[in-house]
């Protein structure tokens, strides 16, 4: 997307949101990215959009919750969209080159069940808070090497047969994932 509308779309929409709440001031939920803050258009957009949240909240003493969310996978996640790993997933399922700069790039990950779910219960009591931001509870550490390593070897398993790994919860949730991006 062009710069123009990341800001229409994260900026300018809470700008436009927040003045039809002036009225009568009411909680807040917003997804912002981990990207918040980062050199790019996107990034730029989101921060900005924090900001004027926080001086909503501060303003008006309505409650404002800031998820800044990990990168997220799971269904309905689309390749060369929304999601690198949806990205790795296709391209590997396809046997098409996946190139990355940083092979030890850390990356936060989120399965998107636990995101809504994490959502649902900030519906039904307080959020899961550190600091200013709200969080998932539920988020994955690794690195693009070895995210990019776990994608052959699910292949692998399915074409033999062997049970996919589930010795903890991301490699579990993944496998699934993975193998959705298959050719039917």
């Amino acid at each position: 997307p062009c710069p123009e509308s990341l800001s229409e779309g994260n900026f300018d929409f809470t700008k436009v949101l927040l003045a039809c709440l002036a009225e009568r001031p009411c909680p807040v939920l917003f997804a912002s990215s981990v990207q918040a803050g980062s050199p790019t258009p996107y990034g730029q957009s989101k921060l900005a959009a924090e900001e004027v949240l926080l001086r909503y909240s501060a303003e008006t003493g309505a409650e404002v919750f800031l998820y800044r969310l990990p990168h997220i996978f799971g269904k309905w996640s689309r390749p060369d969209y929304n999601s690198a790993v949806a990205t790795f997933c296709h391209r590997t399922a396809r046997e098409l080159p996946v190139t990355i700069q940083n092979p030890g790039q850390l990356l936060h990950l989120a399965y998107v069940d636990d995101v809504v779910e994490e959502l649902l219960r900030r519906l039904a009591g307080p959020p899961n808070r550190q600091g200013t931001f709200c969080r998932v509870s539920e988020v994955f550490p690794i690195t693009l090497g070895v995210l990019l390593a776990l994608l052959p070897a699910f292949a692998r398993r399915r074409a033999d047969g062997t049970p996919p790994l589930t010795a903890s919860p991301f490699p579990g949730q993944h496998y699934p994932h993975s193998m959705s991006f298959l050719p039917p």
